[in-house]
């Protein structure tokens, strides 16, 4: 199969600036939160180490995704926010049910309170961005 290729990619960015401008501030905000995640969570332990390695790969193929006009480094990026997502709803139901162990807890760089906004922020902002990525994919498949 030859279609989508590079051409493509480049075709939706160039053709739609909103694209390409919300892919940027996507990979600014990936970015961040890959600083962030590896300054707040690599204390938690092989949790929070696990959650930086994915977290760090979607950004490494968030930059091929626009560098490359590379449509599986979105599908990739998108794949490894939705793996994210699931972690943060998941840690989003523990946190609110008290079901995290105390030891585990302490380790977090925040309150329960904060971790518990935190979470479901985070999960939210990835939804939201995983939304804009499947329509840029969308938009990329169209052109075949």
């Amino acid at each position: 199969m030859s279609c989508p290729t590079s051409d493509e990619t480049k075709a939706v960015f160039d053709e739609n600036s909103g694209f390409e401008a919300a892919y940027i501030v996507i990979l600014i905000f990936v970015g961040i939160s890959t600083i962030t995640t590896w300054i707040f969570y690599t204390r938690v332990g092989v949790q929070g180490i696990i959650l930086n390695v994915i977290y760090t790969i979607g950004f490494i193929f968030c930059i091929i995704g626009i560098a490359a006009n590379s449509w599986v480094s979105i599908l990739i990026l998108t794949i490894a926010l939705i793996v994210d997502i699931l972690g943060a709803i998941m840690m989003s139901i523990l946190l609110y049910m008290d079901k995290i162990p105390q030891d585990l807890l302490d380790k977090f760089p925040f309150t329960p309170l904060i971790n518990k906004i935190i979470f479901v922020s985070f999960a939210t902002s990835q939804t939201i961005i995983v939304i804009v990525l499947c329509l840029i994919l969308d938009a990329i498949f169209a052109k075949c």
